[in-house]
């Protein structure tokens, strides 16, 4: 009996050994938020608070799931980083690239979605308990095929300029 499990025993422990990624960047903060499937809303603002402990530095990178079914190449957003008591709110916006000019779906994913992600071309530092909203800035009330909307906060040794990955 033990016999037969030994190779299979093996098998299992090289497909979780091969399966591990020796390059995985550490986020200081990440989070997503599901839209609803009749589409993102002009007045839907994504909120997200910071849960980092005291502060975290990075560059903002907004990550995107999206349908195959949608029918744009890009999606404006508009990121808002709450000010604090000396700082008045900072605005960003960004045009996240989901497909190239022929119609070729840019990012990862198989089957009927795909994730994009796109940073802001600067560092930011969100003290805990602090909001980024997040909005579309599309040229129609609503936006059909976003799936989900993530923030992450990744060190700045980590950045490489607005990726479609």
């Amino acid at each position: 009996m033990i016999r037969r499990l030994l190779p299979l025993t093996a098998i299992i422990a090289a497909t979780i050994a091969g399966g591990c990624d020796n390059n995985i960047i550490q986020a200081s903060y990440s989070d997503f938020r599901q839209i609803e499937p009749d589409g993102w809303s002009y007045d839907d603002t994504l909120l997200f608070t910071a849960d980092v402990a005291p502060q975290a530095r990075g560059i903002l990178t907004v990550a995107l799931r999206h349908s195959i079914d949608y029918p744009y190449r890009n999606l404006w957003i508009e990121t808002t980083l709450e000010g604090d008591s000396v700082s008045a709110p900072r605005r960003d916006t960004l045009c996240i690239e989901l497909a190239d000019p022929f119609g070729r779906w840019l990012g990862t994913g198989q089957g009927a979605s795909r994730q994009v992600k796109a940073s802001l071309p600067h560092s930011v530092s969100v003290d805990s308990g602090r909001t980024i909203a997040v909005r579309h800035l599309m040229r129609l009330d609503t936006v059909p095929d976003i799936e989900q909307v993530g923030l992450f906060i990744l060190p700045d040794s980590d950045f490489t300029p607005n990726t479609s990955e």
